[in-house]
């Protein structure tokens, strides 16, 4: 696959509280994510890091796991 010289990204993050009308400051706090690939305008959802570069794996035809970071 002949990759672009550089990928751009647009990750937004954010904390949502369960509504627990008994905890004085709501519920549990859970964060999630959104990430859109600007050159191809594909986006996705995510609650956890290992989703959000799965996406950015997969829209740049790279495997950034363990053997990336070998070298």
């Amino acid at each position: 696959m002949n990759r672009a010289p550089h990928m751009t990204f647009i990750v937004r993050i954010w904390w949502v509280e369960a509504p627990e009308a008994s905890a004085p400051l709501g519920g549990p706090r859970h964060w999630y994510g959104r990430v859109e690939h600007i050159e191809s305008g594909q986006s996705a959802a995510f609650r956890d890091l290992s989703a959000l570069m799965t996406f950015i794996e997969e829209q740049g035809g790279l495997q950034l796991g363990c053997e990336e970071k070998e070298r």
